[in-house]
């Protein structure tokens, strides 16, 4: 029998203050790109103020660090998948080694975010036709 929804809130939100400070590296790795990003975003624009000339390199090299910054929050993101479904169940947590055996799981996890975007989009069109 299925577990209410209330229940699976409440279990997962009583092993997150359980286990809080096992994924603080986690959330730090998540949270870094998104600042990186946003400091460089500023100060792009105050490159683009005063030397409006260097506007295509300037883009170039915060779409190089966009893309760099998508795939380090993937990469977090399975290895904290990894770490939740360890603390869960209770198995020793090590944020590097989660990371370390994440490594080869990025490029699968892009072929399936792709493949789920296609299905999506082929559902909708068959809906509207």
């Amino acid at each position: 029998m299925l577990k209410p929804s209330m229940e699976i809130v409440s279990e997962s939100f009583h092993l997150y203050l359980r286990k809080f400070h096992t994924f603080v590296p986690y959330l730090v790795i998540l949270f870094l790109p998104t600042l990186v990003l946003s400091i460089l975003g500023t100060g792009s624009l105050y490159l683009k103020l005063y030397l409006p000339e260097s506007d295509l390199i300037t883009n170039i090299i915060l779409l190089i660090l966009k893309a760099a910054s998508l795939v380090i929050s993937l990469w977090a993101s399975i290895a904290l998948i990894r770490g939740i479904n360890a603390a869960r169940l209770e198995q020793p947590l090590d944020w590097k080694e989660n990371f370390k055996s994440s490594n080869h799981l990025i490029l699968p996890f892009i072929l399936v975010s792709i493949l789920t975007v296609l299905i999506v989009l082929g559902g909708s069109l068959l809906f509207i036709i």
